[in-house]
């Protein structure tokens, strides 16, 4: 093709632009967040979102028997959540203890970020083992919008900001 140079397919996906979330779950007095990019709507009516999850991570070990999950959506300024909530293991650690992050509880007691873009609750609709990730399917039962413009962007596996118009 003209003007494009052949790299892998694992090279080309790198460019699709994914907004950086964190993924949260409670399971009695268990909870715990992870930073995610993999993520997408797939479907507006009903408001269907998956994202995936690899089977070894504490916040799939709290979602797997548990009926809902969050969503909270990072904005500029929020990189040091989402490399926190990325690289520190909730098997070894309470991270919102550790940010001093008091969480927002939905009435299903699902811990939110407080400052994010926006957050939303799922309740889990299907689990999909593809690869060497769990595609997770939520309906968003219950919305929030927070303040901000500006989302965390994952692309070409950097967190950056993208400037809204």
């Amino acid at each position: 093709m003209e003007n494009f140079s052949e790299i892998s397919p694992g090279d080309a996906i790198k460019y699709l632009p994914l907004p950086v979330v964190i993924v949260t779950a409670r399971k009695g007095e268990s909870m715990n967040g992870m930073t995610a990019a993999w993520i997408s709507q797939v479907s507006a009516k009903p408001p269907v979102i998956m994202v995936a999850i690899r089977l070894e991570r504490y916040t799939w070990e709290l979602m797997k028997d548990t009926e809902y999950f969050g969503i909270s959506v990072l904005g500029e300024g929020q990189e040091d959540i989402a490399e926190f909530f990325g690289t520190v293991s909730g098997w070894d650690k309470d991270k919102f203890k550790e940010m001093e992050m008091e969480p927002f509880y939905s009435e299903e007691g699902i811990p939110l970020i407080p400052g994010s873009l926006a957050a939303f609750v799922c309740r889990k609709r299907e689990v999909v083992e593809i690869g060497d990730h769990l595609a997770i399917f939520g309906e968003a039962i219950k919305g929030w919008e927070g303040k901000g413009d500006n989302p965390l962007v994952w692309y070409r596996w950097n967190v950056t900001g993208m400037k809204s118009d």
